[in-house]
Parts: structure tokens; sequence; C-alpha cells
């Protein structure tokens, strides 16, 4: 049985690895009232990946504790567990800062290794291949 996937399209695509690209949904818990606008969600979420989508709750403020986006990441790239606003200094008051906490709701698996999605390289077959039963195995474990 083969499992079709669909892809971003790549001009460097090669069939024997797969993009580290993927899609993923972050949410910005205990997100300040004053902090939902959409530029606010957008330039919090560029700090991860190439934003897509913001979820309906956060777009009709529906939910007030978080807000919620689907954004395209690079498994590759280190994600920030939270991220630094600050506001410059104005004619309201000095300078503050205030950091935003960074949630991930499922983060597919990459392996650097063998370049599949899936698992990283602690399950790695190529690296560890007595984890990797062979297809006679399998057939007699089910018998």
């Amino acid at each position: 049985m083969w499992q079709m996937r669909c892809i971003k399209w790549n001009p460097w695509w090669k069939p024997e690895e797969e993009t580290p690209i993927a899609i993923a949904w972050i949410s910005f818990p205990k997100l300040p009232p004053n902090f939902f606008g959409k530029e606010f969600v957008f330039s919090l979420a560029s700090a991860v990946g190439k934003l897509l989508h913001v979820d309906l709750a956060s777009q009709n403020g529906t939910r007030p504790s978080s807000a919620k986006v689907k954004v395209e990441v690079n498994l590759l790239a280190k994600f920030p567990q939270r991220t630094r606003v600050v506001e410059e200094e104005d004619d309201s008051g000095p300078k503050e800062s205030k950091w935003i906490k960074t949630e991930y709701d499922y983060m597919p698996k990459y392996c650097n290794t063998c370049k599949k999605k899936g698992h990283d390289k602690y399950d790695c077959w190529e690296i560890h291949p007595k984890l990797h039963k062979n297809f006679e195995e399998v057939l007699d474990d089910q018998s």
C-alpha cells in the first residue's frame, strides 16, 4: 500500500526526500485583550513561520484566553517558546516590554538523517536499524 501526500511545490524537489516545510497550529495563551489585533497577532506569528490563517474564534474575539494561528514552519528551525514585545517610550509613558508565551499545539517530527517526516533521529531506521522490522518478520508476527 502506498501513502499519498500533498506537499508544497519546490523547484529542487527530490523524490527520495521529504520537505521540512510543514503546517502547524500555534497559540498565544493569556494574551492581553489589547494584543488581539490582527496586525499584532500576525507579527507574533511571524517569529515562528509564515502566517497562513487565524482561527475564527481569534478573529471574532470569542476566545479571550488566547489567540490561535496556523503557520507554515520549517521543521529544521528552532522554535521560540516566547516572544518579547517592546512598547517604545512615548507621550503616554516610558518604554515597557512584555514576554508573550508561544505554545505549539502539534509539531510534526522530521529526521534530518533520512529526510523523512514522522520520526526524529532517535527513532530513525537508518541510524538505528534494529528498530526496523523486516517485512517478513511483520508477516510472521501477524500469523
